[in-house]
């Protein structure tokens, strides 16, 4: 399930210093789940169909200096987000539909057969997911921008969808599927307090709804693969959270864990393996970065999986059965796979070797991990989507998200690293306009005007691949540089904390210091800076 980024408005200025009963909304009975509208379009043509070559074409260099139009460089994708079904027969991604963001699906035996999934002519879809019942997708939809997401379910190929939550003035929302458990869901509503989702269990067969657990206050559930909530976490005053166990009254009432509020940004548990005894989890208690760990139920013991002294620790892959972690990432300047199964190193190897410099993740797995969806990012084009067969170690190109993009003279994004005045190491990310470097040593011929792209937050962070931003002013001529100023997540404790305090100090300073940096290496004329940014940089 996936929900397409949203990036706050910017600015510009110039830069001068530097119960187990079957249940209905609020206990009526259950109605029979009912049709959205509008309903699927009779006879509907099937989506053109993705390029046909193996591999797209390499990016060929621009022919003259004319500006890239703003609507290609910020566009819509064409497609995507492409999910792999549980069993590996079908693709589903997001493409427009009449110009109307839905849900497409595919075999993907033959992806030049995608039909839509969904016919919403006004609202776009944006969230969806496979269940693990054969060939049944979920996806959300409100009414006219309410904000009352209802989940649907729709069948393939060409079923009708079906609200799953007929319940006026009422958000649900979608919850992780069970292997052990493909006729049933999960499914979080406000039918009862508009504050909290309560939690059900939802047959997709007759749309039945089975309350699994009453909300009054919890923030969240951590859930196994039996449908047992193990635990509920609610805010502490302090800023931290509590993790609550079931008590002698099976009531989530006995403290489990509690995580202090200097740790809530880099401490989260990502469920229970499949055996319920296990919880996997991201923690960062007692030590500065995030590790990926694997915790005992019972007796709480942690065993670290993957660590990194610079930088926090993500889950790559794990196994859709078992939940087991497969592969760790750390993005220090760039992303990095730690490999916790050695059967997956040959993979990683081939697919370097596909689109050479690219990032990339083993993004949608079928539950034999047969066969993968992998997107591959670059800074100086669209995302391509592969379907990657394990067995046969061979990816076949399915589609651009943005193939406008191809063969334009984007610019690479470079990642540097400038110490602060303090002594900090702030990744930063730089972008030259398109043939102003002709030696290729990350300096351009001669100083330019320059624009500091400030990310928001601040508890976010710059990262390397394909920008928008900094493509659309690269283009217009300038350099552009993005910090990583102290603040900035998934470098530690330390670095995220050196900010408190600190808001038009040293979190300033920090910028300040990437332009005197930039000014002295001779990439920014120091009479042409200007500052550019979305929410915190704004």
């Amino acid at each position: 399930m996936r929900r397409l980024p949203h990036r706050a408005p910017v600015v510009l200025i110039s830069l001068v210093a530097a119960t187990a009963t079957a249940l209905a909304c609020e206990g009526s009975p259950a109605p029979a789940p009912q049709s959205p509208a509008p309903a699927p379009a009779p006879g509907a043509e099937p989506l053109p169909p993705p390029p046909a070559q193996a591999k797209p074409a390499p990016a060929a260099p621009a022919t003259d200096a004319s500006l890239i139009p703003r609507e290609v460089l910020f566009g819509n994708p064409e497609r995507a987000a492409p999910q792999i079904s549980p069993d590996g027969e079908w693709i589903a991604y997001l493409a427009p539909v009449d110009g109307v963001l839905n849900v497409v699906v595919a075999p993907l035996s033959d992806p030049s057969k995608a039909t839509p999934a969904t016919y919403d002519r006004v609202r776009p879809i944006d969230q969806f997911t496979w269940t693990r019942e054969p060939n049944v997708l979920l996806y959300e939809q409100d009414t006219k921008g309410d904000e009352n997401f209802h989940v649907y379910a729709v069948s393939l190929p060409g079923g009708t969808p079906r609200d799953l939550t007929p319940c006026e003035n009422t958000r649900a929302d979608l919850r992780p599927t069970s292997p052990k458990h493909p006729d049933d869901v999960l499914i979080g509503m406000k039918d009862r307090d508009p504050k909290y989702h309560d939690l059900y269990r939802v047959s997709l067969k007759t749309g039945a709804r089975t309350l699994l657990q009453k909300n009054d206050g919890y923030r969240g559930f951590v859930i196994d693969d039996d449908f047992k909530v193990h635990l509920g976490t609610k805010p502490n005053p302090d800023g931290g959270k509590t993790y609550f166990a079931l008590g002698a009254k099976k009531e989530l009432d006995v403290p489990y864990l509690t995580v202090a509020f200097e740790d809530m940004g880099s401490v989260g548990m990502s469920g229970f393996d499949d055996k319920g005894k296990t919880i996997y989890m991201v923690d960062a208690r007692g030590r500065d970065t995030a590790a990926l760990v694997a915790m005992d139920a019972v007796t709480k013991k942690v065993t670290v999986l993957a660590e990194n002294p610079r930088t926090d620790v993500a889950l790559g892959l794990s196994d859709p059965k078992t939940h087991r972690p497969l592969l760790a990432t750390t993005t220090y300047d760039r992303q990095r796979f730690v490999v916790l199964d050695k059967r997956f190193q040959p993979d990683l190897d081939y697919l370097k070797t596909v689109v050479p410099g690219a990032d990339f993740n083993l993004d949608s797995c079928s539950d034999d991990l047969k066969r993968c969806i992998v997107p591959f990012n670059v800074s100086d084009g669209p995302t391509r989507y592969y379907a990657y067969d394990r067995a046969k170690h061979k990816a076949d190109f399915l589609f651009s998200d943005k193939p406008k993009l191809e063969g334009l003279a984007l610019a690479k994004m470079l990642p540097v690293t400038i110490t602060s005045r303090d002594g900090l190491s702030l990744v930063s990310y730089l972008t030259l306009p398109a043939g102003s470097d002709a030696d290729g040593d990350g300096k351009p011929d001669h100083a330019l005007p320059m624009v500091l792209y400030v990310h928001g937050g601040p508890w976010a962070r710059d990262e390397w691949g394909y920008d928008p931003d900094h493509q659309w002013l690269a283009n217009r001529g300038y350099a552009v540089l993005s910090v990583n100023y102290r603040g900035s997540t998934g470098f530690g404790k330390k670095f995220s904390n050196a900010a408190n305090l600190e808001w038009a100090g040293k979190m300033h300073d920090d910028l300040v210091d990437a332009v005197a940096w930039a000014i002295k290496s001779g990439i920014a004329d120091e009479k042409k800076v200007a500052i550019y940014g979305g929410s915190y940089g704004g």
